[in-house]
This record gives structure tokens, sequence and C-alpha cells, in this order.
């Protein structure tokens, strides 16, 4: 019992919640790495901005996290790591979304359990500098013609497809859908002029709309993005109720304690009230999770049932 009070008296010291002892059990956390899964290749925002939440958790904790890129299916093979692993507190992993899966991919609330949003980010609708220059008479000649423009996105299903669809929907357009690997094969294209316009994430544009290259006409989130300030929300363009974001979700497999899910949750808390972690954030275009984004699982739940939604009124083949 001495020993359960001070490891306990430790852990709130350091500000974090420990988990309890159960009866028979190792405390937890152990002097061993935690394991931290990214569905995706190094070097993009999912990944960059894990490892910066990774090492500030592991610093609240005391111990090392460890990252572990899974790239594949758009992060399908790192969730489906991640539901096998042991539900004991080691393994972590970053859901990226919404994206939707027709495969048997893990699901949180299912195979997964949410322990903290991590971040909220706009999808911004850029074109090329020779394009309309602004919204309106970018809509007005997307009606006029509604069959000749394209949007590019980072892939099939993605959220920055569905932005895509949701905004031909909203215009009663037919603009094609050109799907790429990642987004920065497709903001090449757009500057280039292969494709008129794309819906991307924040930072795959940023540099380029502030060298004049391309044109940010409008973001899907319902407030502005703090990077691009004086582009519009699509709202105030005019389409009300538009509204689209992505985000990033740190997730257990499911049957991890609820104690241990509360000293992880703690720790990403403590990381979010960082300058470091702010700040990286707003260089990849992404923010803080809004209040009613920080339950991570009515999150994910909500983006999902809009995003089938779309996927079928816009008769979407996901295949």
């Amino acid at each position: 019992m001495r020993l359960t009070s001070l490891l306990s008296s430790l852990c709130l010291a350091a500000g974090v919640l420990a988990a309890p002892l159960a009866q028979g059990a190792a405390p937890w956390p152990q002097a061993k790495p935690i394991s931290w899964i990214v569905g995706f290749a190094p070097g993009g925002s999912v990944d960059v901005i894990t490892r910066a939440f990774a090492q500030q958790v592991g610093e609240a904790l005391g111990q090392s996290v460890v990252v572990e890129n899974r790239p594949g299916g758009s992060g399908a093979i790192g969730l489906s790591a991640a539901a096998r692993a042991e539900a004991d507190g080691y393994t972590l992993v970053t859901m990226a979304g919404p994206i939707l899966y027709t495969g048997q991919v893990p699901q949180l609330g299912k195979e997964l359990a949410g322990v903290a949003t991590l971040a909220e980010g706009a999808v911004v609708l850029v074109g090329t500098a020779g394009g309309p220059q602004d919204f309106a008479a970018l809509a007005e000649a997307i009606r006029k013609e509604p069959s000749r423009f394209a949007f590019a996105s980072s892939g099939i299903a993605t959220n920055q497809h569905i932005a895509g669809e949701m905004l031909n929907l909203a215009l009663e357009a037919d603009m094609l859908h050109v799907p790429y690997k990642g987004g920065g094969q497709a903001v090449t294209d757009i500057v280039g002029g292969q494709v008129q316009l794309g819906m991307l994430g924040v930072s795959a544009v940023l540099e380029h709309v502030r060298a004049g290259k391309l044109i940010a006409y409008a973001v899907t989130s319902p407030t502005r993005a703090e990077a691009l300030p004086e582009t519009p929300t699509l709202q105030e363009v005019g389409i009300p109720g538009f509204e689209a974001t992505q985000w990033y979700v740190a997730a257990v497999p499911a049957g991890t304690p609820d104690d241990v899910r509360q000293g992880l949750h703690a720790a990403i808390q403590k990381a979010l009230e960082s300058g470091e972690i702010r700040q990286l954030l707003a260089l990849n275009g992404m923010s803080l999770p809004s209040a009613s984004a920080q339950d991570s699982e009515a999150l994910v739940a909500r983006a999902l049932d809009q995003a089938w939604q779309v996927a079928r009124d816009a008769k979407i083949d996901l295949q």
C-alpha cells in the first residue's frame, strides 16, 4: 500500500493522472516505451504533429514514446496494427480523417477507443493564379460551365474529396475529382495549370498562396484559418451551413483500462497547453481542438456520418 501511495503521489505531482494499481497488475506506466503508430509516411503533417505530441507526452509520463510509421491504405494499416495490439496502455495510434474506408478497417468505438483530439484544421479551396480572382467569380464560372472544372485532392474518400463533393452539391456543379497520392503532387499540378482547382490541407498550399502562385478562395471550416486570416469561409461567401474540417485523434486498442486512458488524456491535454505545440499546429494549418471536438469519439462519429451522407448524395464511387 505504501508503494501504491508513493507512485500515485509522484504521478500527480508531475501533473499526470496515474493509473491506479489493479489487484495483481503492474503499475502504469512502467519503465518501457509506449509505441505511437502513424499510418502514413514520415514527413507529412500527421507524422510531424504526432512526433511533437509524442515527445511532450513522453516528458509528462517520464518515459519514452516511440513513433512507429505503418503507412498504407490511407492509414488503414496503422489502425489495424493498433487494434491488434495488447490493450495495456502501451500502444497509441493517430487517426486522421474523416476518411471513408470500404473494407474491414478498425473503427473508433469498436476496435479502438478515443483518447483525445490532437488538432482540427480547415480544408482550403485553391486555384491557379490565372483563374477567377475571387469565389464569387469562380462560382459564376462553375455555374455557367458545371463540367468544365476539375478539383484535386490527396486521395479518394479523403476529407478533401468529400469537401469537394459537398461544394459540387452546393453549387449544383459536376466538377471532376482528380485524386493524388498526396498533397505535394496535387499542388504542383495546380500551380502548373494541369488541374484548375484543389481541395487541400492548408499546410500543403500555404507557401504557394503567400507567393501568389495559387489563389485561396475559401476555407471549409466554420471560422477562418489562423494561417490564412484573409481567406473567407465558404459560409461567409454565401454557402450557408457549409462545414467540413479535418482532424487528428489519438486512440488506443479497445479494452484499454479507463484509468490508463485518463492518464494518456491528461498528458495530451498538458501538451496542448504548450507554446511549442500551438506554434507547430499553426504552421501546419491546424488549430487546437474546438469545444465540440474535445469529445473525440463524438467528433469522429459526426464527421463520418456527414461524409457518408455526402458520398450517397453525390453518388461517389469509392472503389
